[in-house]
């Protein structure tokens, strides 16, 4: 992503190193009216993620930069968040596109069995049968479940990401295992 100047020390708010494991948790879309507002898209649909929140971490392409939160709400999933610094239309505009990013240690804990995207993606994959799988590149969003998607060199794996479908998890070793259900990828 390009920044829409050509100088990046004519950026807002204040010039930082990278988090030591940057993880993106939402974007700037857009001002928001004339004083500098913006609307802030984020991953989670928790109203509450912004609480006790006082500074965000922007990205522009390669660079990061801090701001003071001067105030936010909750507005129909997405959030209105003001800046300090940020006082006008045009220095809003240059926040449009912008990452938000956290280090991974921030992240919330998650509930048993509830993993994040990023964990998974890129994990190894096997059956209970010692079967290699493949690599899980991709997961699908779906209503009621997510499906797991694992190329397979030359073939693609649809997994639901369920219990009856997922035997174990294991994150610092980058391995999932998946129950052998007949017909879900082939057969003996």
């Amino acid at each position: 992503m390009k920044t829409r100047l050509g100088r990046d020390e004519n950026l807002p708010g204040v010039r930082v190193g990278a988090p030591a494991a940057p993880v993106v948790i939402g974007h700037i879309a857009r001002p928001v009216g004339v004083r500098g507002a913006v609307k802030a898209c984020l991953e989670s649909d928790d109203a509450h993620r912004l609480d006790g929140t006082h500074t965000l971490i922007l990205r522009f392409g390669d660079q990061f930069r801090l701001f003071e939160v001067a105030e936010w709400q909750a507005n129909l999933g997405w959030f209105l968040v003001s800046l300090k610094d940020v006082g006008s239309l045009d220095t809003a505009l240059l926040l449009s596109g912008a990452e938000i990013v956290i280090d991974s240690s921030q992240r919330p804990r998650l509930p048993d069995r509830v993993y994040y995207d990023d964990d998974i993606i890129g994990c190894f994959a096997e059956s209970d049968r010692g079967e290699t799988l493949g690599i899980i590149r991709e997961i699908m969003h779906q209503g009621h479940h997510d499906l797991w998607v694992i190329d397979g060199g030359g073939r693609e794996i649809l997994v639901p990401a369920i219990g009856e479908f997922i035997a174990g998890v294991d994150l610092e070793g980058h391995r999932i295992t998946i129950r052998f259900i007949e017909g879900l990828w082939g057969s003996d």
